[in-house]
């Protein structure tokens, strides 16, 4: 039988949600068709390939007794299913969004005029507002629908009594600023998504007017978390070559992101990392050290993951960083703690290369040519980057017949592969015409060292050119 769709989603379920799901199908109040209990029984009970493996009838026939199947019949069923499980994971979402459940606790109250209830259920909305750590746009917003309905119920109420003083007390600014922050803040970060979409994908987007949010910024003494990271990322896009934006956002991320949702912090922190690394890349050589606080902290953070794993290029380039700043340990404790929160299957490579890597700064070259040979080249990027520290490592160890071979075999990979783009060819291209021109050349010949270098630094797109140069400069 084909895997059906209401099986892939109760599958999707955890242990306890599964339980909590049988729990919701058996009671009467949401669901009185026992066959539909029998089916999901059924369904809990069998792998893809069990299930696969049977027939619609064979099932149809353990949950109806001595009844013709009917392909319509079981396919209402499952479909029934289906919504219950539907409702079932908007019933768990409810249970767990406090935002969402109080507010309609609230909003309830007021449209059964049931006033003796508004005294609790304000205490509840107080405690939480008190203790909630979530400092978000949606919570401005929470904020601002509990506020109109209190001031809604509220006002009725004191109406009711026919006192003189109910106007006294009236929350219209709470009401109102909450609005505001929600707007700005939304706005903003909607303003940075589309920048950021448009820098990736060489969008030409209409430029944004937004004087009045710089207006409320600049005149704001206090400072609200949604508002001033999101602002500070837009002017990271539209003000790249100020770095001190950066600087200002980082110590932003470091005191407000545990305010933010796990969603919202990883947006806040990939904006951050983006910039710091295309920013070193271009040159920006002090930005190497707050790029790696900002990593570090961003470890700590559960929104940093993707379902719970770290990205394989986040794990290269927090390597990258600790290496450029001469934090040899603590890479390497890095390495340890974290290889075990990549997916599984791109652990072992991950590992041997970046180990590899700081065996490299760390001069150990014979270390580094033992665990690239641990490396699995399949992929692309650990195919180019491994050879890249084995013609470093070769020459370094004056091991130039294996320099030299690796160099052939480089140049003959790089013309074949079809993945690999023109651009980053001639980036590997470049590396190995250079080493072969200063493996061939009379090393004690000085001026024909110093050309070398004069055309090194002369032609763009060469691959590690700082550390030919190093080694030019060695020579001279």
């Amino acid at each position: 039988m084909k895997i059906t769709k209401t099986y892939r989603c109760i599958e999707s379920l955890d242990v306890y949600e599964k339980n909590a799901f049988k729990k919701f199908l058996v009671s009467p109040y949401f669901n009185k068709n026992e066959s539909l209990v029998a089916l999901h029984d059924i369904y809990v009970s069998l792998s893809e390939e069990q299930l696969e493996s049977e027939e619609k009838e064979t099932i149809w026939n353990s949950i109806f007794e001595n009844k013709q199947f009917n392909d319509t019949k079981f396919r209402k069923l499952n479909s029934d299913l289906l919504k219950l499980f539907e409702q079932f994971i908007r019933i768990e979402a409810f249970e767990n969004d406090q935002h969402t459940k109080l507010t309609i606790e609230l909003k309830a109250i007021n449209e059964r005029n049931l006033d003796i209830l508004y005294n609790s259920v304000k205490s509840k909305l107080d405690r939480y507002e008190k203790y909630n750590i979530d400092k978000s746009a949606d919570h401005y917003f929470f904020l601002y629908e509990t506020e109109k309905t209190k001031f809604e119920l509220k006002t009725e109420i004191e109406r009711k009594n026919k006192r003189s003083d109910f106007a006294k007390n009236f929350n219209i600014s709470d009401i109102s600023r909450n609005l505001d922050v929600f707007y700005l803040s939304e706005k903003l970060k909607y303003i940075t998504t589309i920048l950021s979409w448009s820098k990736l994908y060489k969008i030409k987007i209409d430029p944004f007017d937004i004087s009045p949010i710089k207006k409320i910024v600049s005149e704001r003494k206090e400072i609200i978390p949604p508002i001033a990271l999101y602002y500070q990322i837009y002017l990271t896009l539209v003000e790249p070559e100020e770095l001190r934006h950066f600087l200002i956002l980082r110590k932003l991320i470091h005191k407000y992101l545990d305010v933010f949702p796990p969603k919202e912090q990883r947006y806040i922190l990939d904006s951050a990392v983006s910039y710091g690394v295309g920013k070193v890349n271009a040159g920006a050589l002090e930005l190497q050290k707050p790029t790696l606080e900002v990593y570090k902290e961003a470890l700590e953070y559960e929104g940093f993951y993707d379902n719970g794993f770290l990205s394989p290029t986040s794990f290269r380039n927090i390597v990258f960083f600790a290496l450029r700043n001469n934090e040899f340990d603590w890479a390497e404790n890095f390495v340890s703690k974290y290889n075990s929160r990549l997916i599984e299957s791109l652990q072992s490579n991950a590992k041997s290369f970046n180990l590899a890597r700081i065996k490299f700064y760390r001069k150990d070259f014979n270390n580094v040519i033992r665990l690239l040979h641990e490396v699995e080249y399949d992929d692309v990027f650990y195919n180019l980057n491994s050879r890249v520290l084995l013609l470093a490592s070769y020459y370094e160890l004056e091991e130039f017949d294996s320099l030299e071979s690796l160099i052939n075999s480089t140049n003959i990979y790089l013309r074949r592969n079809k993945q690999i783009s023109d651009s980053k060819k001639k980036l590997y291209l470049n590396l190995n015409r250079f080493l072969k021109r200063i493996l061939n050349s009379n090393q004690n010949d000085k001026e024909a060292i110093r050309k070398i270098k004069t055309n090194l630094t002369e032609t763009k797109g060469v691959a590690v050119k700082p550390w030919l140069l190093e080694k030019l400069n060695e020579l001279l």
